[in-house]
């Protein structure tokens, strides 16, 4: 239990072997991840997630990671088994991994924070609006810095905010 409250802050290059770490069996237990990419985004693979599924985590942070090499599906199911999300300057977010992840958001997440901070290649425009105001009343807490989201999601998160929502706390900056 001693390592379960460390918060590990890797420097994240996108080989495996940074990640080889985790296997130990003193970061079982570990609870909070933060990877940062060097300055031209490192990709994440799908081991790399695979592998930070098979953790406890419960509080992940993403800075400058590519998700190019990512499985859309795995990358919404591993995002949804945390507590606390925080994505900043995220590259290769496809369509399909924002769908994914919103998808599963609506469907029975674990997320009760998300932060999206500086996501550029966020793209909602082909999701229906009430799937992302739906996604995001059931989080306890949304904070999003310079990450563009279309108005109609953004009607459909207040409209749904007037009915039945978790969320307690809300933060937009740089829209």
């Amino acid at each position: 239990t001693l390592w379960r409250n460390f918060n590990l802050n890797m420097k994240f290059t996108g080989g495996l072997d940074a990640l080889n770490l985790l296997e130990s069996p003193r970061f079982s237990n570990l609870e909070n991840l933060s990877l940062k990419g060097v300055s031209n985004f490192s990709d994440i693979q799908n081991g790399h997630l695979e592998l930070i599924s098979q953790l406890k985590v419960k509080h992940l942070s993403l800075l400058k990671i590519s998700f190019q090499l990512v499985n859309p599906e795995l990358f919404g199911e591993v995002l949804n088994r945390m507590e606390t999300v925080q994505l900043t300057n995220i590259a290769s977010f496809s369509k399909m991994h924002t769908e994914s992840f919103f998808t599963l958001l609506t469907e029975g997440s674990n997320i009760k924070r998300l932060r999206l901070d500086n996501l550029t290649d966020l793209d909602t425009s082909e999701i229906d609006a009430e799937v992302v105001g739906n996604a995001l009343n059931q989080l306890e807490e949304l904070e999003v810095h310079s990450t563009k989201f279309e108005d109609e999601h953004l009607r459909s998160l207040f409209r749904q905010m007037n009915g039945e929502t978790n969320l307690k706390m809300v933060s937009f900056w740089g829209l």
